[in-house]
């Protein structure tokens, strides 16, 4: 590891100046998202993985089925929000060297008893939501979005979580507006928003000048720790568990805190200029990479409608040839990281809860070769030359 200057993985700096808003506004209502796209129907709750839940226990006010679709991919909070709203999980299968759910799996599932089906919209690449949605109407189940790592992201559908019945965005950390904290429910379907207000009421709401003070600790610890310079020291600090990814089943529910809607009404409006820099980033690896794309089965291109990824995903052919790209990349300092490290039926403590009867072929080849790089405005073209040099080196000698 390079301890003088080492690259995060994901996220993006917040300034102190802004940090100190948290202590200068008045409270909002909640709707904080309004300055960045008029008549959202929005519900701010504590966490991505809380909007979830809101969004599942809304859904089984309204029938009940007791099953929920999602891919056997993904990060293990979608399944723990499931097990939260009283659900039972079904998985899917990925399509070959894709993060899409694979239509076929989808079709062999039995969906009589099925509330809702999740699109995931990986690293802010988009879900096939017209897929999707035809599916969801042809079995009248509802169609959730978890658009948490593709916030501000758009298609020629509209922006991603604004298609579903209920979408979900995340404001944690290392997400695309990061805030440390909180989440969204978007109502899509106007025909939900009683449901959703029902559970949205029945929620706490943090208060105290203590969890004021912790956050506003957080937020400088996360900007001092988050630069290059001073990265290394928390990646040495096991106890962090940085880019750990563990399954809990435990998920704390509660309305979003004040601190993170004040800071997140300030920050919201830098998003744009944020989500540019992201998508110039994602052209520029693109460009790099282009000469070796045969070499991997997914490799972001410019067909994507110029998305702002949160990480740049590839899934490389060769699993041996993506463990020793991560090796070295890691070793440099370089920020490449791999993505969860299992599918959900073999995940420990997640297997547990799904059907382990089932073989998920595509998830589990997606957990073996994906490797991702950061895209954030800490990274310079001389970064990029070394991670291309460094891939390059490795593919040509395989």
């Amino acid at each position: 590891m390079n301890i003088q200057r080492t690259l995060p993985a994901v996220g993006h700096s917040i300034p102190l100046g802004e940090v100190l808003t948290i202590f200068k506004k008045r409270a909002s209502r909640g709707m904080f998202l309004d300055t960045w796209r008029i008549g959202l129907r929005l519900f701010a709750v504590s966490s991505g993985s809380a909007a979830l839940v809101v969004a599942l226990q809304a859904f089984k006010r309204t029938a009940s089925k007791t099953k929920v679709i999602l891919p056997a991919y993904t990060c293990p909070s979608v399944l723990a929000a499931v097990l939260k709203a009283g659900l039972q999980p079904v998985l899917c299968d990925l399509q070959p060297g894709h993060y899409r759910m694979d239509l076929n799996s989808l079709a062999d599932r039995d969906v009589r008893d099925a509330l809702a089906i999740i699109a995931v919209h990986f690293f802010g690449l988009s879900e096939d939501l017209k897929a999707l949605r035809a599916f969801a109407d042809q079995n009248r189940i509802y169609l959730l979005e978890d658009a948490a790592q593709a916030f501000g992201n758009t298609t020629g559908q509209g922006p991603l979580g604004l298609s579903g019945d209920l979408g979900i965005y995340s404001f944690g950390r290392g997400k695309p507006l990061s805030l440390l904290s909180g989440g969204a429910v978007v109502v899509n379907n106007p025909a939900m928003e009683t449901a959703v207000a029902e559970v949205y009421a029945t929620l706490a709401s943090p208060a105290g000048p203590v969890p004021w003070c912790l956050y506003a600790a957080k937020l400088v610890l996360y900007r001092v720790f988050f630069h290059p310079r001073s990265f290394w020291l928390p990646q040495c600090l096991p106890w962090l568990k940085v880019g750990e990814t563990v399954f809990n089943a435990e998920i704390s529910v509660q309305r979003m805190a004040v601190p993170a809607l004040r800071l997140g009404a300030t920050l919201v409006k830098r998003y744009v200029a944020l989500g540019a820099m992201r998508a110039r980033l994602v052209r520029c690896y693109s460009e790099t990479l282009v000469g070796l794309k045969d070499h991997f089965h997914f490799l972001p291109s410019g067909d994507l409608s110029d998305p702002a990824l949160l990480r740049f995903p590839m899934i490389f052919k060769n699993a041996a040839c993506r463990d020793r790209a991560l090796v070295l990349l890691k070793e440099q300092g370089l920020g490449a990281t791999g993505s969860y490290p299992l599918p959900l039926n073999v995940l420990p403590g997640a297997a547990d809860y799904v059907d382990n009867t089932l073989s998920y072929p595509n998830a589990h080849a997606v957990s073996e070769r994906i490797m991702t790089l950061p895209v954030h405005e800490y990274i310079t073209a001389a970064d990029r030359n070394r991670m291309y040099r460094i891939i390059a080196t490795v593919l040509r000698e395989q």
